[in-house]
């Protein structure tokens, strides 16, 4: 989809962290780059995710429907969120990720660089994809207690404990080696659960060791953990992992960077599908794009075409 952008007032919302990162450098030149095109544009500074969640909401309820986000994966995850429990068409909704923040892992299935100016490039010809967004509902007793959205992976089982493990860790100056660290730490210490997986026609049941639920391709610094995942097709490239022994799974860690993974180990099945449920006692640990969830049973459905974003090769 093609837009023309210069008809829209586009709504800039920016954590305050960015303006004093480098002095806000990275607004500033975004800023020149406005000036310069001729795009109309408000600046909307946010002081913490409260005050973000706010502020989209206000906003949508005025009718502003344009938005430019600036940050890395966790910035997209929490904005699509705000819009998702908001009560609108969501396919009204168009939006613009520019990347600065330490993970883009979505970036990496829409441009062919992951790179600001690519992104800038595919902005100035309006390059838009009617993008799936996927929703998790937590359970518990098979009643809904909490929804969670996500429009790149969400990882159960030992994806989860990853993530549980990287956000106890201290910053480090390369976030990749920060992730890498807690994959390997997680392998010896994660231990696989009973699970039973509910398909749409069918079931399964697993010694579940990591499942992960792709719109996009990438997660962990530029793992292609779901390698045939397509943001617009309405399905989840779903990637389902039995523990194979620690000798057999460590030799095989770089496969999964480069999506090989799939077909290199027998323990591991892929499946297409546009929604499932996982039930296990005791439950297994759930993460949307780095953001825990509430522990429970997990129904996960697919909204196709949600909602409209910037991208190179989806359009």
């Amino acid at each position: 989809m093609k837009i023309d952008i210069s008809r829209h007032e586009w709504a800039v919302i920016l954590n305050s962290q960015v303006l004093k990162f480098q002095r806000g450098k990275g607004w500033k030149r975004i800023e020149r780059l406005f000036r310069q095109n001729g795009i109309a544009h408000r600046l909307f500074v946010s002081q913490n995710q409260t005050d973000a969640s706010d502020m989209i909401r206000q906003l949508i309820r005025e009718g502003k429907r344009h938005f430019i986000v600036l940050g890395g994966d966790g910035t997209i995850n929490h904005f699509v969120n705000h819009v998702m429990h908001e009560p609108i068409d969501h396919k009204e909704i168009f939006l613009v990720p520019f990347i600065l923040g330490t993970g883009n892992d979505w970036a990496r299935t829409h441009f062919t660089k992951n790179s600001f100016m690519k992104q800038w490039e595919q902005f100035l010809v309006g390059n838009f994809a009617s993008h799936d967004v996927g929703k998790v509902t937590v359970l518990r007793d098979q009643q809904p207690q909490s929804d969670h959205y996500f429009v790149n992976i969400a990882g159960f089982g030992f994806d989860a404990e990853v993530i549980r493990n990287t956000l106890k860790r201290k910053f480090w100056i390369f976030p990749k080696l920060k992730y890498i660290h807690s994959l390997l730490v997680s392998l010896f210490r994660y231990q696989p659960t009973d699970v039973e997986i509910q398909f749409t026609d069918f079931q399964c049941k697993k010694k579940l060791f990591s499942l992960a639920v792709g719109i996009g391709s990438y997660n962990g610094n530029g793992i292609k953990q779901c390698p045939d995942a397509s943001p617009v097709d309405g399905e989840f490239d779903i990637i389902v992992i039995e523990k194979p022994p620690i000798l057999k799974l460590i030799p095989n860690v770089p496969k999964i960077f480069r999506g090989t993974h799939v077909t290199s180990l027998k323990e591991i099945t892929q499946y297409k599908s546009d929604q499932l449920t996982i039930h296990a006692v005791p439950h297994i640990y759930g993460e949307v794009e780095g953001e825990m969830l509430p522990l429970g049973c997990y129904h996960i459905t697919s909204m196709p075409q949600a909602i409209q974003i910037l991208s190179e090769k989806w359009n």
